[in-house]
């Protein structure tokens, strides 16, 4: 994994609401995406609860890089 990867904000046209995390995990680094790691799914499966679409949710973290631990 690579430390140095920025994970950026995604803020869809529209946004219903915007989750803030605190930095990204290994697997949101991976995939240069937030949320997409097991915290992620459990939010998307509660705005689906909600009836709210995960296209509609704006995702960002406070930290922009994982940091070394």
């Amino acid at each position: 994994m690579n430390l140095d990867v920025q994970v950026p904000a995604s803020y869809p046209t529209g946004a219903k609401m915007v989750i803030v995390g605190d930095a990204p995990d290994k697997e949101d680094v991976d995939a240069k995406q937030n949320f997409v790691a097991s915290p992620g799914r459990c939010l998307q499966k509660a705005c689906q609860v909600a009836g709210i679409s995960w296209a509609e949710v704006g995702r960002s973290n406070v930290a922009k890089r994982r940091p070394q631990i």
